[in-house]
């Protein structure tokens, strides 16, 4: 994609969403949170398959680690809002 279009349309994503929580030193992180057991069972999609989340990797001779020709990112929604979502679009701006 194009970086101009790119830029337009994450411009247009930020101003759908809602006020991003707050990142005061004081609130917890994701990298924070309380541990949920509900993950120790988690499907993830790779490559056309759902597998366990042990089986789920990507190769170290993938063209997006080996060249950085892609991107990913996780954006969580809590009670529906936006986790963190302004730190989210500042690292893919």
């Amino acid at each position: 994609m194009h970086y101009n279009v790119l830029r337009r349309e994450i411009a247009a994503f930020k101003a759908q969403v809602e006020t991003p929580m707050s990142t005061a030193p004081d609130h917890m992180s994701t990298h924070e949170s309380e541990s949920d057991g509900r993950n120790q069972s988690l499907k993830v999609y790779l490559n056309g398959t759902i597998v366990p989340r042990e089986q789920a990797f990507v190769s170290v001779y993938d063209a997006g680690f080996m060249l950085g020709d892609g991107i990913w990112e996780g954006i969580r929604l809590y009670n529906g809002k936006w986790a963190f979502i302004q730190d989210h679009m500042d690292r893919l701006y």
